[in-house]
């Protein structure tokens, strides 16, 4: 019986020992290519999962490219987290990440500050724009993501190293659901047998 609870607590809590996000790109890893057609910021070098680039934050200039196509289903309240660092002059500016559907028809936006990032490789939460989205409420293709300034024009390096997707607190509660009907079948089977 002890070993019986000690597998459906195990089944239960599993999910939540894993990693929360899901990473779509390593910036550096090569699964994303930079587009130098929408890029207004100078590539310094990929070095391991990471990739720096360097511009000044005046606001329109933008970073981006393509990676995977990744299947993750991003609608209007998912969460996405940002790990880059910061260096140069770091005046707190605005910035938005455009995330777009594999087929560049929908985007999801998030918000954020470049002081919420170190010197160092910082994971920042960003914000749901849902003024800035377009196209559907959700999509399942992920395959083009920008990152675009909104400062005073002060030179920045920036060092991207993932972009990670949330899933939304529903898939885990599915997941613990799912967890406690497997436990409670196979409590019922073993019982069934004594």
């Amino acid at each position: 019986m002890k070993r019986l609870l000690a597998l459906i607590l195990t089944t239960v809590t599993l999910p939540f020992s894993t990693t929360f996000a899901l990473v779509l790109t390593g910036f550096g890893t090569g699964d994303f290519t930079v587009n130098s057609g929408v890029s207004n910021f100078t590539t310094i070098t990929p070095g391991g999962s990471s990739l720096a680039v360097s511009g000044n934050d005046s606001p329109g200039n933008t970073f981006g490219g393509a990676f995977g196509p990744i299947t993750f289903t991003l609608s209007s309240t998912s969460t996405v987290q940002l790990t880059m660092a910061v260096v140069g002059t770091n005046p707190n500016a605005a910035f938005s990440v455009n995330i777009y559907s594999g087929d560049l028809s929908s985007s999801k936006q998030y918000t954020g500050f470049t002081g919420s990032f170190g010197s160092s490789q910082t994971t920042v939460t960003l914000t749901p724009n849902i003024l800035g989205n377009t196209g559907a409420s959700s999509f399942t293709t992920i395959s083009f993501f920008d990152f675009t300034t909104a400062g005073t024009g002060n030179t920045i390096s920036l060092t991207f190293d993932t972009l990670a997707a949330v899933p939304e607190p529903s898939t885990y509660t599915l997941m613990a659901m799912g967890s406690l009907v497997f436990g409670g079948i196979f409590l019922k089977r073993k019982l069934g047998r004594i």
